[in-house]
């Protein structure tokens, strides 16, 4: 209505001064005002078919009103047939009363007002009951129903997926890693030194010679086959053959942690961990570790290995460490954090230590601390890096790809003095 109401007063003031205009034309002739005329009246024709089309709207409007007077008075007449057998005449007017509040809600609140107040008393009705009022009145374009509009609002996709965060024990970060040409890769190792001896002048000496050996360590196979559809690759979103490659990576990154950890030296890595010539030390006091035990866990280990050395155990471990020594005091000397950047990083002892998920946690009978020279202590082999086998006619009848990835490593403990394990008393 605001609309229209400028709309008028605008044509009202164009009238206005075309008038003037022409009056003064008239009495002096000026032709510069032939264009300014014209300008007002395009302007005039354009504001009288907005008019007509805005009254043309009303006309429509009202139209629908009377349709709907009519509708109601239909529904009086039928609810009223209801309330025949009524005596009561307050009843019928307070129905009449409900039906005139209805159509007044209607007019000045639009078609969601009649549904939430007026609806809730006419569905209690024969009328409202039978349906008859829904079908007048219900019809409109909603997108939680499909057939009535749904099917034109289409939701939103997010080309980006979303992925849990996988916690890999990154065992490669601390450990020795080779490159191995073969399915088994010897490690030569010394068993034991030259004996010499102390003599006197004009004694022969002692023939002696250090005694050698070997390591043997074995790469095994990590694998896994991705079957997918060719619609599934084509229709797909996302770069389908992109996914499945860091998906194979990331699973293989994990399940090496878990082997270089507690691996069984079967068909995969041998775990530092699960190696029993490693040496144990057990916690002085049942289900539980303290500094005291770490300090006895670090004076194990030679003095060789001691520039190298560092902590390993996983982050609720760690947590389990840091509230005992927040519990103490303020022992800064046992923990230090490092720096941002990451030069100097954060220590127990003035140790570094690194997260293992894969470690025990703290409990009776596990072993949730190791501590020693990795470089020395574990070697991790590879014989290649990922490969990965598309087969496209295997599965050609059910239009399927298979995408086969291989990794041979290998992993053990070649050296068992160089690293000290923490066991919790049971």
């Amino acid at each position: 209505m605001s609309e229209n109401h400028e709309a008028t007063k605008e044509l009202h003031q164009l009238a206005d001064e075309l008038r003037k205009v022409n009056e003064r034309y008239e009495k002096q002739g000026r032709s510069e005002d032939n264009e300014r005329i014209e300008k007002m009246f395009t302007r005039l024709e354009a504001l009288d078919e907005n008019l007509q089309k805005k009254y043309a709207e009303a006309e429509a409007q009202k139209e629908k009103i009377a349709k709907l007077q009519d509708d109601l008075i239909n529904l009086e007449k039928k609810s009223f047939r209801t309330h025949e057998k009524s005596s009561d005449e307050s009843e019928i007017n307070d129905f009449k009363a409900e039906l005139h509040k209805g159509y007044e809600l209607y007019l000045k609140n639009g078609e969601k007002a009649l549904k939430d107040e007026y609806c809730k008393f006419l569905n209690n009705t024969d009328f409202g009951k039978n349906g008859s009022f829904k079908e007048i009145h219900t019809k409109y374009l909603r997108t939680d129903i499909n057939p009535d509009g749904g099917y034109l609002c289409p939701p939103e996709f997010v080309r980006e997926i979303i992925k849990p965060a996988t916690e890999i024990s990154d065992i490669r970060s601390v450990a020795r890693v080779r490159t191995a040409t073969g399915i088994v890769l010897h490690q030569p190792s010394r068993i034991s030194l030259v004996s010499s001896s102390w003599e006197g002048e004009g004694v022969e000496d002692t023939l002696s010679n250090s005694k050698y050996g070997k390591e043997q360590l074995n790469l095994r196979r990590l694998s896994v086959t991705v079957p997918i559809t060719r619609e599934e690759m084509m229709d797909s979103a996302f770069d389908m053959v992109s996914e499945i490659n860091s998906d194979a990576r990331e699973e293989f990154l994990r399940k090496q942690g878990i082997a270089f950890v507690k691996g069984n030296g079967g068909n995969q890595p041998e775990g530092f961990m699960e190696n029993k010539n490693v040496y144990e030390l057990t916690s002085a006091t049942s289900g539980v570790i303290t500094f005291d035990d770490i300090l006895d866990l670090m004076a194990e280990l030679k003095d060789k290995y001691e520039a190298n050395a560092r902590f390993g155990f996983n982050r609720k471990t760690w947590r389990y460490l840091l509230k005992q020594r927040y519990d103490s005091g303020n022992f800064s000397y046992i923990w230090n954090a490092g720096n941002v950047e990451g030069t100097q990083p954060s220590t127990i002892f003035d140790k570094p230590y690194f997260i293992a998920p894969d470690m025990d946690n703290v409990a009776a009978g596990n072993s949730p601390i190791v501590y020693g020279d990795f470089k020395m202590g574990y070697v991790i082999a590879d014989r290649e890096s990922l490969s990965v086998i598309r087969d496209d006619v295997t599965k050609k009848r059910e239009n399927k790809i298979e995408f086969t990835f291989h990794l041979r490593v290998g992993g053990m403990v070649v050296l068992e003095e160089a690293l000290k394990k923490l066991t919790v008393k049971s």
